[in-house]
Parts: C-alpha cells; structure tokens; sequence
C-alpha cells in the first residue's frame, strides 16, 4: 500500500441545468466564506461503480451579498454527497480522473445560524439541493489540482434569500476549496483530504424572458378581463 501527501485545490462547480438559452432579471448574489484555516474532510473510499464522494463538517463563518449587510455565519456546516462512482483512473493515466453519478440519492446542505442584521437559530438549513444526473459529476487531478464539475439546483432559507434581495430558488452556485494535505492510497483508489479553505458563491437563476414576457401578457389578459366584465 501507497501513501501520497499532496496539497490539492478542489474547484466544484455546480450549474442549474434548466434547458434555458434567454435570461432576464438576476436577484442577488450570496457568498459563503471561511475567513481563516476552514476544516472538514472531502473523500472517497475508493469503492468502484458503489463509492461516493462526501465532503463532511466542511464550516463557514460568514455570509455577504447585494442587497444586504454581512452577516456572521455560526455554526455554518456544509455537507455533501453525490451519487455513486462511475469511473475511476486506469493504469498509465496521466491524469488521476474519476466520475460520479448524482440524482435523488444525492445531497448537499448548509445548516447553522446566523447573527448580525438577520438573527437564524443554530441548526437552521440555511440551503438544500442534489446533484443533477444530466451532468455527472467528474473530478480530475493534474499535479497538485484536483477539479470537480457538477450541475445540480438549490434552495435557500426564505428569510437569508430575502435579506440578500429576495429571490429564494433556484440558485445556481460554484465552490471552491482548498486541501492541505490530501493521502491518495494507490492501492485501493481512494483519498482524503483536510480542507484549509473554502467558499461558495451562489447566484440566483436568471428568469428567463419568454417567462417574464408570458407573465406580462397574462397579467395584461386580467386586466382586460376585468375592465370588460366592469
């Protein structure tokens, strides 16, 4: 058995895929962040075609965006889980590449409180969401780089979205997090890293316009309405 301590930065992204090209209104935008040495674990246990890869007590310890003043995040947990491993790297791959599977059996979540301008009691599920199977969720390694892309929708607390501009789901968002240090075992497949650093950006999904000109028009449709039957 191989042991290899590497520092790796891992980069998710996560992307509401709704099959829509025209965008219009965007609300606002929150950011998750941890202002010093963050955490938690994300890892893999190396068990093709059942494993998944989970990222556990990952914290926050603040929360900022348009629309509303910084709020301080207490207790702030992330958690995650996506669906199982589809590949793994094969012998001779110059990059170390793995794909997982997300749907309904997968997660992720962020429950704490918060203090500030807006007071939400600890253990509160400040967001929610599961990975999108349309776009499986793919992890690769090129030196000391480790890169997960995934697509999949949220939804926020309704009091944190309001504070932050008032749009509540969905919302598209992207991590990225930073492990210091990471142990690969080449013998079993798996790893496990310790994250020093993390943050989540998330905006809001654009509406898109043939919505928001179908709203209009069924709003204009009322009115008329109801100038006729008066």
């Amino acid at each position: 058995m191989i042991n290899k301590t590497r520092s790796i930065v891992i980069s998710v992204a996560f992307i509401t895929a709704l099959g829509l090209s025209s965008t219009g209104a965007l609300g606002a935008m929150i950011e998750f962040d941890d202002a010093g040495p963050s955490g938690g674990t994300i890892s893999y246990n190396g068990d093709e075609g059942v494993g998944t890869l989970n990222g556990a007590l990952i914290p926050f310890d603040t929360i900022t965006g348009t629309g509303g003043t910084p709020l301080t995040c207490v207790g702030c947990i992330l958690t995650f889980s996506t669906g199982a491993n589809l590949t793994e790297p094969q012998i001779g791959d110059p990059f170390n590449a793995w794909t997982f599977g997300g749907g309904s059996t997968s997660s992720i979540s962020i429950f704490g409180g918060t203090s500030g301008a807006l007071l939400l009691p600890g253990g509160t599920e400040l967001l929610t969401g599961t990975f999108s199977n349309a776009g499986n969720i793919s992890v690769q390694s090129s030196g000391s780089t480790l890169q997960i892309i995934a697509s999949g929708i949220d939804v926020k607390n309704s009091s944190l979205a309001n504070h932050f501009g008032g749009q509540i789901n969905p919302f598209e968002f992207s991590i990225t997090a930073q492990l210091n240090p990471v142990v690969f075992d080449e013998t079993t497949g798996s790893f496990t890293g310790t994250v020093a650093n993390v943050d989540l950006i998330n905006n809001p999904v654009p509406i898109p316009n043939a919505a928001l000109l179908m709203g209009t028009g069924i709003m204009g449709l009322i009115l008329i309405r109801r100038r006729v039957q008066n």
